[in-house]
């Protein structure tokens, strides 16, 4: 089955061990990723790092992707915009979790997307130059945080809500802002701050956005298993969120209760949920199909945006 998952900290995990991804330890390595698949690999930025020192954290965990891109070009390749992996190799898609890899200066939004980046949080738990996160102080957005999002809106580049603060949530809302959560559950479910509301859900569905159900154990709540999944599911499900759902594992970044711990689970899962009664139809959604569609609407307005932003 065709396979799309919105976040892992493989990349940052890898790099802080200093080894490829051929290694056989991480959930992600090159055993799991087979088929049709399309993997984000998140540069996380610690928030301990700040300025300078971000900047330079997230080009040494860029260059490990591109590195391992050119280790191993017969099972992965960069994402070039085209989404495309009918050849059957891996296709990373480079992704941001944590703004102050900005380094404190909202041009620099341009550079990364240059770099391949086609998503990113604005924060991770904490303040950072652009907002505050869902342990921060509660300050919202800042003035570098705003520029910063509408040169991601001029780019094409997807804002990621996951981690970000709920005053800042409803300020990007109030902006017209469309977003996505890459990494988030149900609160509605399980009452952990790191999950969206119903209201934040809803948003994020009318903004053509997507959420991806978070397999950390703590976030999923119900003992962090396939069940807990299904019910995250299903109430996404009642708000009208089939074109809304997706998958957003965490890997090698949370803990994940088996047997969903490994990369290699989306068949148990699927099956797991085709048990529970729902259709192939929003399977395929969610596993796939939710994710390349905002993912190619992205690249279509990044396409208009940036030849617009050229003329001026």
């Amino acid at each position: 089955m065709d396979i799309f998952d919105l976040h892992c900290d493989t990349a940052f995990e890898c790099e802080r061990r200093k080894m490829d991804i051929d290694n056989g330890s991480t959930a992600v390595n090159l055993h799991t990723l087979s088929g049709r698949r399309w993997q984000c690999f998140a540069v996380f930025v610690p928030d301990k790092l700040r300025g300078a020192a971000a900047l330079e954290h997230y080009c040494r965990v860029r260059d490990w992707l591109y590195r391992q891109c050119s280790l191993f070009p017969e099972r992965i390749r960069l994402d070039s915009g085209s989404l495309n992996a009918a050849d059957g190799r891996c296709t990373a898609v480079l992704t941001v979790e944590n703004g102050a890899a900005l380094g404190g200066d909202p041009e620099r939004v341009f550079s990364l997307h240059r770099d391949g980046v086609r998503m990113m949080t604005l924060t991770w738990n904490g303040d950072n130059e652009l907002a505050s996160g869902i342990g921060g102080s509660g300050g919202g957005l800042t003035d570098a945080g705003r520029s910063a999002v509408e040169n991601m809106r001029q780019c094409g580049m997807t804002v990621d809500v996951s981690h970000l603060g709920e005053r800042g949530f409803y300020q990007l809302a109030d902006m017209g802002v469309a977003v996505a959560a890459s990494h988030s559950c149900m609160r509605s479910v399980h009452g952990h701050r790191r999950n969206l509301t119903d209201e934040q859900f809803a948003y994020i569905r009318d903004c053509g956005g997507v959420v991806g159900i978070n397999f950390y154990s703590e976030f999923l709540g119900y003992g962090g298993d396939a069940d807990a999944v299904y019910r995250h599911v299903s109430r996404a499900l009642e708000l009208g969120g089939e074109n809304t759902l997706a998958i957003g594992s965490d890997y090698d970044g949370a803990e994940i209760n088996e047997p969903l711990c490994s990369a290699d689970c989306f068949e148990y899962l699927a099956d797991y949920l085709s048990g529970r009664g729902l259709d192939d139809i929003i399977i395929n959604k969610m596993f796939c199909g939710n994710a390349q569609r905002m993912f190619a609407g992205t690249l279509r307005r990044d396409t208009n945006d940036l030849q617009q932003h050229k003329k001026q």
